[in-house]
C-alpha cells in the first residue's frame, strides 16, 4: 500500500432484504482481506441470497483477496445463495482474469479467462489441463528397470 488514501475500506450501500449491494475501494491484501470478507460473511448472515461486490474503486487485489473471494463464493453456493463482483476495473479485470478466475467470481467469461472454479488444478481452471498432464504422468506406471538378481537368487 502507498498511503493512508490506498488503504481498502468497504460498506454495505444498498439491500432490500433480499440482495446486498457493496462497495469497496482502495487496496486489499492479506493484511486487510478479513474486513473484505468479514462484511460479505455478515451481509450472508443477514439473511441475503445474493451479495453483489461492486470493485470499480478497488486499486489492489493479491492472491489472497482473491482466494478468499473465491472461498466466499463456494460457501454462498453451498447455501445457495450468491457472491458476485461487479465492475471491474482494468487492473482487476486483468488479476481475475491471470488467476482464472473471473468466471467464477464475476458470472460470465471474459477473453482469456478459461477458469470457472478457479484453484489451480480443479476442474475448469486455466490451469487443470496443465496439472491434468502432470497427474496422468505420475498415474502412469514406470517401467522397471532391470534390476540385479537378489543374493539370494546369485548363488
Amino acid at each position: 500500500m502507498t498511503g493512508p488514501s490506498s488503504v481498502g475500506d468497504v460498506a454495505i450501500i444498498a439491500s432490500d432484504g433480499r440482495n446486498a449491494l457493496l462497495s469497496a475501494r482502495g487496496d486489499f491484501d492479506r493484511d486487510n482481506r478479513a474486513m473484505l470478507i468479514a462484511l460479505v460473511e455478515a451481509a450472508f448472515l443477514d439473511g441475503h441470497e445474493a451479495v453483489a461486490l461492486d470493485v470499480a474503486r478497488v486499486t489492489f487485489i493479491d492472491a489472497s483477496v482473491v482466494n478468499a473471494l473465491l472461498a466466499c463464493s463456494r460457501d454462498a453456493q453451498a447455501q445457495r445463495r450468491s457472491l458476485s463482483v461487479l465492475n471491474c476495473n482494468p487492473l482487476i479485470e486483468r488479476i481475475l482474469v491471470a488467476t482464472g478466475t473471473y468466471t467464477a467470481l464475476c458470472g460470465r467469461r471474459r477473453d482469456g479467462d478459461c477458469g470457472t472454479a478457479g484453484f489451480a488444478g480443479e476442474p475448469g481452471s486455466r490451469f487443470a489441463p496443465m496439472t491434468g498432464r502432470a497427474r496422468e504422468s505420475l498415474a502412469i506406471p514406470r517401467r522397471a528397470a532391470p534390476t540385479a538378481p537378489a543374493r539370494s537368487q546369485q548363488r
